[in-house]
């Protein structure tokens, strides 16, 4: 049960992370939101196994739990939660977000293969059940942003109070579920024969190779310039995402390492 509390706490979070997100991009770029979020992540897993006296867990880890932890947080941090900033800025949270779900399934799929976990007729129950919810979403979601405000133009005709870019939504939601599906399995790899204190510093090494790769990725792609003009603004948002990120992170390596 604590597993599942800490994955429901996690998932609140991170749509809190969502939303926020949100607000930055509407006049940001995904860069911007990366070169923020991401690095937050450092200091706070390195605070949070300080506290918990977890960061000698960084001196216990093999080096193939190290390097499944540093992919992980590369598939996540950086693929999955790029996609992500492009989907939620291309279609919002509001259709993004329950498309991203599938990242349930692909989990589930690794888990089964990989990891050898089973499919109990309970289990499938619940799983049918979380799916059902995000499905419904997308619908209404869909309705919601396509409705017209109430403010008319000059001409006195609707006024569209978004234009969803549905190709580019999309097609980013499903990358960041690829993304999002696929690094719980490589966490569960890395923490399986490690105690649930080894989460927050197996976290740590996740943000710490992400990001390097970001900054990397921000220096090789000359993008340097586009994350200076971020403004006060934006920058206040995409801190505020990258704490509720970390906070739902913290949450969910505990919830991979017992459960």
């Amino acid at each position: 049960m604590l597993g599942v509390f800490l994955a429901l706490c996690s998932a609140a979070t991170f749509a809190l992370n969502n939303t926020f997100a949100r607000r930055g991009v509407l006049t940001g770029s995904a860069v911007q939101a990366l070169s923020i979020s991401v690095p937050i992540g450092v200091p706070m897993f390195f605070l949070g196994a300080l506290v918990t006296s977890s960061l000698g867990w960084l001196f216990e880890f093999s080096w193939r739990s190290c390097i499944f932890l540093a992919l992980a947080g590369i598939v996540h941090f950086v693929w999955g939660r790029y996609c992500n900033y492009r989907s939620v800025k291309a279609i919002g949270s509001n259709l993004a977000g329950p498309l991203q779900e599938s990242s349930v399934l692909i989990a589930l799929a690794l888990a089964v293969v990989v990891l050898g976990e089973a499919i109990t007729p309970l289990k499938a129950v619940g799983i049918f059940l979380v799916l059902m919810g995000p499905a419904l979403a997308v619908q209404i979601g869909k309705k919601k942003a396509l409705a017209p405000s109430k403010e008319t133009n000059p001409d006195n005709k609707p006024k569209p109070a978004f234009q969803p870019l549905y190709a580019e939504g999309y097609l980013f939601a499903g990358l960041s579920a690829l993304g999002y599906g696929t690094s719980p399995i490589l966490v569960r790899a890395a923490l399986e024969e490690a105690s649930p204190g080894a989460s927050l510093a197996g976290g740590l090494i996740s943000y710490g190779a992400a990001s390097l790769v970001v900054l990397i990725v921000i220096i090789a792609s000359g993008q340097v310039a586009d994350v200076r003009k971020m403004s006060a603004s934006n920058a206040k948002w995409f801190g505020a995402a990258g704490l509720m990120g970390g906070l739902s992170q913290m949450l969910r390596y505990r919830a991979l390492s017992v459960a």
